[in-house]
Order: C-alpha cells, then sequence, then structure tokens
C-alpha cells in the first residue's frame, strides 16, 4: 500500500485508460483520495473539493494506511475498503501506470505535477474572486470562456514538456529501448512492429510516372512519321514496319501496374491481387512479341503468329495449369513480405512454365540480335539497320544485367518494384530513342540541305550466288519503303510485285555476269539507268541501283557486305 501512495496520489494516477466504465469509476476513486494536509471530517462533496485543490501533489501524509480509517472523525470503512480494492484493480489491470518504472517517469511525474498543481490552484483562486466580487451572469460567462481558453493552453504546454522530455530520453546514445515501447511493455499491451516490406506509395508513383513518360514520349515520334510521309513525297519517310513501332513497344509497359500491387491497400482483396499477378507475364510477353515482331523481318505476319501463338499457348497453360498468386511470405518471427508465387505447394509446373515463355522470348531476342549484327553496315536513306543494331544489343545488355539482379533483390519489394519497373522502361525507350532520333535528326539535316545518309565501311563489293543475295531480302537488313505515289494511284505496283521484278532483274544480271556480258551496257541500252554509289579502295562498285522516271517512281537494289542486297523501292 506505501508502495503505491506515490502513483495513487502523485497527480499522475488518472493517465489510467478510461475506455470502460469500470476504469472510469476507478479513476474517480482514485481522485477522491487526494493526501490532504489536514483531512476532511466527513468525504463529502462539499469538504473534498477545497482543501483537495489546494493541497493537490504535495505531502502525502495520509498515505499511511492507519490513517485511512477515522472512525466517525474519518472516511467511512465502506469508503476506504472499496479505495483498497480499486487500488487493487488498478495494479492487476494491463492499463496500470507504475511511475517509477519506465524511463523519464520521474522526471514526468516532477513536470506534471508542479504543473497541475499551479494551474489548479490559480484556477481555484481566480474563480473564488471573480464570485466574490461579482455574481452577475455577464461575467460567470466571460470567466467561463476565459476558463476554457486557459485550460487548452495549459494543456497544449503541458504535453510540450512531456513530449521534449520523452524524444530527449530517446534521442540519447545511450538509449536502447524508446519510452512507449518500455512503457507499453510494463502496462502489457505491447505489440512487437511487424515488418511487412512493402512497397510504399513513394517507389509506386515513380512507377506511374515511367508510364507517364513512355507514354507522353511516344506521341512525338508518331507526329514524325506521318510528317515525313506527308510532306516528302519523292523520298520514303520511314520503313513500314518500323512505323508499328511506336504503338507496339506501348502493348508492355502497362505492366508496370500490377507489379506495384500490394496489399497495403484495402482496396484490393487477395483474388483481386492474384488476378493483377497472373496478368504480368501476359502483358510483357505480348508486348515483347508484338515490339521484336515489327523489327525482326520484313514480313511481320510470320514472325508475329509464330510468337504470338507459342506465348499464348504457354502462357494458357500456365494460367490454368498453374496460376500465380499473392501470397506473404514469412522471413522471420516478426518480418515478411508480399510476393507473386505459385498456387501450388511444390510451384514446379509454375517454374517450368515461365522458363519456357522466357526462354522463348529469349530466343527471339538473341536471333534479332544476330540479325542486327550481321546488318550493321547496311546503308540505307537514313541507316535505320545501324540504329536497329545498336538498339538490339543495348536491350540484350539490360536483360543481361536486369534479370539476374531480380533474384538478388526478390525479398526486398521496393527495391524489386524498382527494377522492374527500369527494364520495362529502358525496353520501351531504347526502340523509341535508338531507332528514331537518328531519323529525327536526318530528317532536319534534309531540311536545311545536309546529307542525309551516313557512309556505310566495310561493306563487300563481291556480290556472290543468286541464293545467298536473294536469303539477304530477309530479316532486319531489308527495308521496304514505298512513295507517297503508290499510295496516289499513280502506280500500281505493291511492294510484293516490286520485290518479285527485282528478283527477275537479280537473275538476270546473274547470268549475264557469268556469260561474260557487260551488264552495265545492255541496262543503259534498255531505258535502266545504272546509279553508281561509293566506291571502294579497289575500284569496284559498292552498289548499284535501277532508276526508272517514267511513272515517277525510284527504285534500287544497294549490295551489302553479304553479297545481298537491301531494297527501296
Amino acid at each position: 500500500m506505501t508502495r503505491q501512495c506515490p502513483a495513487v496520489f502523485g497527480g499522475f494516477s488518472c493517465a489510467v485508460n478510461n475506455y470502460t466504465k469500470d476504469r472510469a469509476k476507478a479513476t474517480s476513486r482514485h481522485g477522491l483520495f487526494v493526501p490532504l494536509h489536514r483531512p476532511p471530517v466527513n468525504p463529502s462533496k462539499e469538504s473534498f473539493h477545497q482543501p483537495a485543490v489546494r493541497t493537490m501533489g504535495k505531502i502525502p501524509f495520509d498515505c499511511r494506511g492507519r490513517r485511512f480509517v477515522r472512525g466517525t472523525k474519518g472516511y467511512e470503512r465502506n469508503v476506504t475498503m472499496d479505495f483498497l480494492q480499486t487500488v487493487q484493480e488498478s495494479i492487476e489491470s494491463d492499463n496500470v501506470v507504475v511511475g517509477d518504472k519506465f524511463p523519464v517517469a520521474t522526471g514526468i511525474l516532477f513536470t506534471t505535477d508542479i504543473e497541475v498543481h499551479t494551474y489548479l490552484h490559480n484556477f481555484w483562486t481566480t474563480s473564488q474572486a471573480t464570485i466574490s466580487n461579482n455574481n452577475n451572469n455577464q461575467t460567470q460567462q466571460q470567466f467561463q470562456e476565459a476558463t476554457a481558453m486557459a485550460r487548452k493552453e495549459f494543456v497544449a504546454a503541458l504535453t510540450d514538456k512531456v513530449v521534449s522530455a520523452i524524444d530527449t530520453y530517446d534521442a540519447l546514445p545511450t538509449t536502447r529501448v524508446p519510452t512507449l515501447e518500455a512503457y507499453q511493455r510494463l502496462r502489457g499491451v505491447y505489440h512487437p512492429a511487424h515488418n511487412l516490406n512493402q512497397i510504399g506509395t513513394s517507389i509506386q508513383a515513380y512507377g506511374y510516372g515511367l508510364i507517364a513518360q513512355c507514354y507522353l514520349s511516344r506521341r512525338p515520334f508518331v507526329w514524325g512519321m506521318v510528317h515525313s510521309t506527308s510532306n516528302r513525297p519523292n523520298c520514303p519517310g520511314i520503313p513500314a514496319t518500323l512505323s508499328r513501332v511506336p504503338e507496339q513497344s506501348s502493348l508492355d509497359r502497362p505492366s508496370i501496374v500490377p507489379l506495384g500491387i500490394d496489399d497495403d491497400d484495402d482496396s484490393w482483396s487477395q483474388q483481386a491481387a492474384s488476378v493483377a499477378c497472373m496478368s504480368v507475364p501476359w502483358l510483357l510477353a505480348i508486348g515483347f512479341t508484338t515490339a521484336f515482331a515489327a523489327l525482326y523481318k520484313r514480313d511481320v505476319l510470320m514472325p508475329f503468329t509464330v510468337l504470338i501463338v507459342s506465348n499464348t499457348i504457354l502462357l494458357l497453360i500456365w494460367t490454368f495449369v498453374d496460376p500465380l498468386e499473392w501470397k506473404r511470405i514469412s522471413t522471420g518471427e516478426l518480418s515478411s513480405y508480399g510476393t507473386c508465387a505459385s498456387s501450388s505447394d511444390d510451384g514446379v509446373a509454375s517454374e517450368v512454365l515461365g522458363g519456357l515463355v522466357g526462354g522463348l522470348n529469349g530466343i527471339a531476342l538473341i536471333l534479332a540480335n544476330v540479325e542486327a549484327f550481321k546488318s550493321r553496315h547496311v546503308d540505307t536513306e537514313y541507316n535505320e539497320s545501324s540504329s536497329i543494331a545498336v538498339a538490339m544489343g543495348f536491350i540484350l545488355q539490360i536483360v543481361l544485367v536486369g534479370v539476374p539482379t531480380l533474384f538478388l533483390v526478390d525479398e526486398n519489394p521496393a527495391a524489386s518494384y524498382f527494377v522492374r519497373c527500369s527494364i520495362v522502361f529502358v525496353i520501351a525507350m531504347s526502340l523509341l530513342l535508338l531507332v528514331f532520333v537518328p531519323k529525327i535528326i536526318a530528317w532536319r539535316k534534309q531540311a536545311t540541305g545536309g546529307p542525309t545518309a551516313r557512309p556505310s565501311a566495310g561493306r563487300s563489293t563481291q556480290m556472290e550466288s543468286n541464293n545467298h543475295r536473294r536469303s539477304s531480302y530477309f530479316g532486319l537488313k531489308m527495308k521496304i519503303y514505298e512513295p507517297q505515289s503508290m499510295h496516289m494511284g499513280s502506280s500500281s505496283a505493291s511492294s510484293t510485285q516490286v520485290a518479285a521484278i527485282m528478283d527477275k532483274v537479280d537473275k538476270l544480271e546473274a547470268l549475264l555476269r557469268e556469260e561474260g556480258v557487260d551488264v552495265d551496257t545492255l541496262f543503259q541500252r534498255s531505258g535502266l539507268n545504272v546509279i553508281q554509289q561509293s566506291s571502294g579502295h579497289n575500284g569496284s562498285s559498292d552498289a548499284f541501283g535501277l532508276c526508272k522516271d517514267a511513272n515517277g517512281l525510284q527504285s534500287g537494289v544497294i549490295a551489302d557486305d553479304d553479297g545481298g542486297s537491301d531494297m527501296n523501292a
């Protein structure tokens, strides 16, 4: 009983949580037994308030148990028994306030005791003076308003002092346990914080910013293609296959949205998060396929069909057999992270199907890099082959560096999301910047009268067999340009017809050269002008072209280092 007197009578015991009626009753009983210099005769309302307010928090003379029972001149026995029961219930409660067992408790009690006593003493003195001087209603109302304002200011000032004392203690280098944690442990209500390793809104904003940047940067390139083909009728604007790149390269960017899904948002249910998990490989695979199909072949339909059908079959099997779902994986007693994992226990089917999808698109990426390397020296008006080769190599490098990094940060959702978003963003932007920026520069040079094509070095001047030359029509190095005159109806020739005609011309030229016939002279006499382009060091022609101006249609065949040709029609 004696040990509880400082907590009960020190002015701090009323900090007990009052969220129930029983707690409120216990708190009021605590306040009833404020220590007095001169205890009242009866514990009535009139005899309690005045001396209690004057001496609250001072010397607790009545802290000895023998003084609680005073017979007819002191507290009644039943009231004293209620008090003892209240003290016992409060001590056994989870919400008990132990004044001398948590950090900075002494300082908090001392500050609170003095400040509360001073405030109540001033309040009592002011109220008695107001009542004795003027007892009208207006004065009473003004006094109540002033008292309410003073109470708010007092509470704010006392709160600042207590918080300052706690912050000062917590900031000390010797502090191992924060004040709040120690206080909660003493009350028996401490619950250790669980580290969920969530992504966070700041990292999610980074991903959404990348999406906005990708879509905003796409529009200038689309405008540039339209502008080039409409304002330059006699010159090629952009290959038909490359014209699809700005739109097709944007299909994998929405995958950034489901990548950022986390359980910190109550709006996402477990089922919705699982659906978002499975949508990521669909968006990545379809977007990757459509973008590379536009770059890999002259005829987009065949590679696009093969890749899209293969990816769709594998993804459908993956979705129905062992789909991905949202799970929270524990990494310790107080740590876990959320991720997309297999719905089965072993996860073998999901790993195999995911590996097949990744391997299929990885093979497409490697083959695209091989074709880009072979055609890196093919010279066209804007040297698209070289730009595509640089873009393919850049994407391959990002994949080789980024994919292993994902395994290293797999248990850190924020870092994993950052790396995934960066990979998607770099792949999408590299297709646009490395392919189209050189063309934009070339258009600007042509508008000012400067050169538009970069010379190619090291190209072979030797045309080999007809089969070798024909095989070079396919792949990244093949470019087809369709002038505006073909779309306006001035010529009925299509790109397929032009390719067939040029193939026959190649066969004729090869046969004539085998017979030792002067091909150049025959072409000139037949009305086909031979266009001599740059010459190599041995004096032989690097390339030749055919030009017929009757219908305003320009055609050309340019030899590459494999003996193949790059055709502009």
